[in-house]
């Protein structure tokens, strides 16, 4: 197996080939970054990453079962995992602090059930009402970004 074939993978098309080919370096270089682009991509958010929504290679990553494939037997799991998620936030400092706390040198921010039923996002240690995110901005929404 080459790194521009996927496993099992005897035949490949010309387009398929020349994606990867010009994929691999920039996947290389900073590969949290590519899954990134790619999973805003599948989510249809691609302008939150400027021109790289518009981007050709992630382009026909999202339409070849093939290449979706080579992309996951490329990364590594746990990577993969986590940059689907992140996908899911508005911004990173709010995924870091929702679903990494410990790692998080800042204020937590959680979601819950007010009185058991109201739903609202809560900041810091004294559990402060927020509805914009911390971070960008984004008027969080009334559900909890990633189930689980």
């Amino acid at each position: 197996m080459t790194p521009l074939t996927g496993p099992g993978c005897w035949y490949t098309s010309i387009w398929c080939r020349s994606t990867r080919k010009l994929a691999l370096p920039e996947y290389n270089r900073n590969f949290p970054f590519f899954l990134l682009k790619y999973f805003y991509a599948v989510r249809g958010r691609g302008k939150k990453l400027g021109h790289f929504g518009s981007d050709g290679k992630v382009r026909h990553l999202l339409k070849c079962k093939s290449c979706k494939r080579w992309l996951e037997t490329m990364s590594p799991q746990e990577t993969l995992l986590r940059q689907k998620r992140l996908s899911k936030y508005c911004c990173s400092g709010l995924y870091c602090a929702v679903e990494e706390p410990a790692t998080n040198n800042g204020e937590p921010v959680a979601f819950i059930l007010f009185r058991g039923e109201d739903p609202m996002w809560v900041f810091g240690q004294k559990s402060t009402p927020i509805s914009y995110c911390p971070w960008c901005g984004h008027r969080l929404p009334n559900r909890p970004y990633a189930e689980g």
